[in-house]
Parts: structure tokens; C-alpha cells; sequence
């Protein structure tokens, strides 16, 4: 599947004309459509004849919508609401296509580029089922096979140290993923960390000590270098303890992200039922006291009651 193509002597960013699709019915009004077809309608909405927004986008433009895009694939996955998980699939394939649309134009890549390479990573990543056709048991289990896959990997990204597989953690990860992937990586090295109550105590409090500086001293109100100076302390300091804490919480088989997407959640319900006792007085949140109401809510949540 391939979109525009590049005319024979023409420079990057000159493509062949994309046909008209205001003036195909037929198509407009088709009850299917193809992963090629949504190429092909991509290609007509960067065309000029298509729209100003899509003319306009770059790959750097839609970088925020990709990231949203795959957390609400995310969100329906947890939902176990398949329409949406359809719908929220198909986004993300527009991103991806998009994405292509933009690099074909510049004469990059193409599609059959990107299956291409990720068809030739899967095989050569999944060495140990290919080499031999004849072993019906190309891994002994899942832990060997992902043994063998993360071996292929730094082999295939010439990754000759494990400051390169860390190296390779994406940057765009949230914070507490990104943690807790570099610290899985640490400890395939032999790093282990495990800190203990004691450790994150003393941690919790040096952050606190920090925090509870005379407000003449806070950051915010000191001038210059000294009030940058005291927010890098504020800020390494706590960087630090949720580092630690990741780890605490790994060695007692505890999720951060997931534990703090539950209480986000619990956050939500919650203010939810605030507003809906308002609203049962006939009243806005800003017509009351908002914090008494909140502290109401403030007892324990019989969803996260075992």
C-alpha cells in the first residue's frame, strides 16, 4: 500500500496529483473502507484541494495527538469496551498513516518501508522460532523466549554495554514508567535496588525539611540564582524519594503507575459525587464550600476496600 508517489524527476514534496475525491460519489459513499483507502484519503486531505488544518501539520504537530490518541487506545482497552477500543484503534492507524503521508512527501519513506522493517524485526527478534523449522518448542517458556528476544535486540541495535539499553528507554515515557523500565534494565545488569522503609523515610523527610523552609526562604520569593538554586534542591529531592519509591514498590510486586491511575480515578469518583450533592441542592460548586463538601468525601472508597 502506498499513497501519492513522487513523479520521475521531481524534487521531495512534489508528488503526483491526488485524484478528486469531492467528485467520487462511489467512493464517498462506500460501506467499507481499506487500510488503503484511508491512505488515500489522507493524501487528498494534505492535497490543496483538501483541507487548510491537514495541509499545515507536521510530524512534529502531531506528536501530542499521537500520545492522547494511544492512551485512549489504553483507556479502552481497561474498559474492556470493544466499540471504543475500534474506534480509538482506528485513530491511531490515522496517526500512523499520517505520519507516512508527511515522510513520503518529504521523500523519506514509504509504508511498504515501515512494514517492510517491522516484518524484518519480528522475524530476526524471533530467532529462535525461525532458525530451526523443526523444533516444535523454539523456547522453553515465556521468561527464555523473552530472554532470547531482549538478546537479539541489543544485538540488533549494536547495544555492546547496558549504558546503551538504557540509553535506549524512550525519553517521551511518563516519568514513573520510564523509571521503572531503566531499574528493570539496571537489575538484568545486576544493579539491585532495594530500598527499604528506612531509606524512603529518610528521603520523605529531607523533602519535607525542604518544604517547610521559612516562607522568606521558599522558592518563589528569593531573588535570583538563590531561588533557582532552592527549587533544583526542592526538585532533586523529590525526584529522588518517587526514584526510590518506584523501586520500594517493584520489590512488593506494586505498580506505581497503575497504583496512581487507581487513586486518579478514585479522585474523579469522588469529585463526582461532590458535584452531584450539589447539584442535588439545586446549587453550583462555586456557590459553596467546596472544601467542606471534599472533606465529606473523604472517607474510604468500597472499591478499593478488599
Amino acid at each position: 500500500m502506498n499513497g501519492p508517489q513522487a513523479a520521475e524527476g521531481t524534487e521531495p514534496g512534489e508528488l503526483t496529483p491526488v485524484r478528486d475525491l469531492r467528485q467520487d460519489k462511489a467512493w464517498l459513499q462506500q460501506s467499507q473502507y481499506s487500510l488503503a483507502d484511508l491512505a488515500l484519503l489522507t493524501a487528498f486531505l494534505r492535497s490543496p484541494a483538501g483541507c487548510p488544518w491537514d495541509r499545515v501539520q507536521t510530524a512534529s504537530t502531531l506528536r501530542q495527538g499521537f500520545l492522547e490518541e494511544a492512551y485512549e487506545v489504553c483507556d479502552a482497552i481497561e474498559l474492556q469496551d470493544a466499540t471504543a477500543l475500534c474506534e480509538e484503534l482506528g485513530d491511531v492507524l490515522l496517526n500512523v498513516i499520517f505520519q507516512v503521508q508527511l515522510a513520503e512527501e518529504a521523500g523519506q519513506f514509504d509504508f511498504q518501508a515501515v512494514t517492510t522493517a517491522v516484518c524484518r524485526k519480528l522475524i530476526d527478534r524471533h530467532s529462535y522460532v525461525f532458525t530451526d523449522p523443526s523444533n516444535p518448542v523454539p523456547a522453553a517458556d515465556q521468561t527464555e523466549a523473552l530472554k532470547q528476544w531482549e538478546a537479539n535486540k541489543r544485538q540488533e541495535k549494536q547495544q555492546r554495554s547496558y549504558l546503551d539499553t538504557l540509553n535506549g528507554v524512550a525519553r517521551a515515557l511518563p516519568a514513573l514508567r520510564r523509571a521503572q523500565k531503566l531499574q528493570s534494565k539496571a537489575q538484568k545488569a545486576g544493579l539491585k535496588l532495594r530500598p527499604d522503609r528506612q531509606q524512603i523515610m529518610a528521603q520523605l523527610a529531607a523533602v519535607s525539611t525542604t518544604l517547610e523552609q521559612p516562607d522568606q526562604a521558599r522558592p518563589g520569593r528569593l531573588p535570583g540564582s538563590t531561588q533557582r538554586s532552592a527549587t533544583a534542591a526542592m526538585q532533586q529531592a523529590a525526584g529522588s524519594l518517587l526514584f526510590s519509591l518506584v523501586a520500594y514498590l517493584a520489590e512488593r510486586q506494586i505498580d506505581p503507575e497503575a497504583a496512581l491511575d487507581q487513586t486518579n480515578q478514585t479522585f474523579v469518583r469522588r469529585f463526582a459525587a461532590m458535584e452531584q450533592q450539589a447539584m442535588a441542592r439545586g446549587q453550583s460548586l462555586d456557590e459553596l464550600e467546596v472544601n467542606q463538601l471534599w472533606q465529606a468525601e473523604q472517607q474510604p472508597d468500597p472499591e478499593n476496600i478488599n
